[in-house]
């Protein structure tokens, strides 16, 4: 299964950061972005893992599917 590829922003929520942060790091080499063919970045859900665990080795990410689900 492919791996899940998040927005900046939403990369960003999920490790209690600003999306300027993201930015920075990405600039830096900290986070390794995918670049889309529309010039977009995104951030895949095992490199925001791989940040996680390197911030705090026993931090794992559960995953959840929003929305689109029965009421």
């Amino acid at each position: 299964m492919p791996d899940k590829l998040l927005r900046p922003e939403d990369a960003a929520e999920l490790l209690g950061v600003s999306r300027t942060a993201i930015y920075t790091w990405m600039k830096l080499g900290r986070i390794k972005p995918v670049k889309l063919p529309n010039g977009r970045y995104r951030i895949a859900l095992s490199e925001i893992d791989r940040v996680m665990k390197l911030a705090n080795p026993d931090t794992k990410i559960t995953f959840v599917t929003l929305g689109g689900g029965d009421k």
